[in-house]
C-alpha cells in the first residue's frame, strides 16, 4: 500500500500489526514472568529470547522514527525486510517458550 501511495490504508493495516505485535510481546513476557522463566536463558534459535525481544523493540523504534519523519520509503524498507524477519522470529520465540514450558511439566 505504501508503494502504491496509499498511506492512509497502510497506516490502518500497520496499526493492526502493532496491536498484534504488542499482544504477542506481552503474552511472552507475562507467561515467562508467571512461570518464573528467565528469558535470557530460553534460546530462540541461537540467541536468548530476551535478546530477540530487545531487537524487536529496536525495530519498532525504527518504524516509529520513520513514521514521525513521514519517511515512507524508509518505513516501507523497514517493514519489508526487518518486519518479515521479525514475524518468523516471533513464531520461533513462541515455539521456544512453548517447548520450555513443556519441559517443565
Amino acid at each position: 500500500l505504501l508503494q502504491r501511495n496509499q498511506a492512509p490504508k497502510a497506516m490502518e493495516k500497520l496499526s493492526g500489526c502493532f496491536s498484534t505485535w504488542q499482544h504477542a510481546q506481552e503474552s511472552v513476557t507475562q507467561t515467562a514472568s508467571l512461570l518464573r522463566l528467565d528469558l535470557s536463558r530460553v534460546l530462540c534459535g541461537q540467541k536468548p529470547l530476551a535478546a530477540m525481544l530487545e531487537e524487536f523493540t529496536t525495530q519498532l523504534r525504527n518504524v516509529k522514527s520513520a513514521l514521525e519523519q513521514r519517511d515512507f520509503v524508509l518505513l516501507c524498507d523497514t517493514l519489508q525486510y526487518e518486519a518479515t524477519e521479525a514475524s518468523a522470529q516471533w513464531q520461533a520465540a513462541i515455539d521456544s517458550l512453548s517447548d520450555t514450558i513443556q519441559q517443565l511439566h
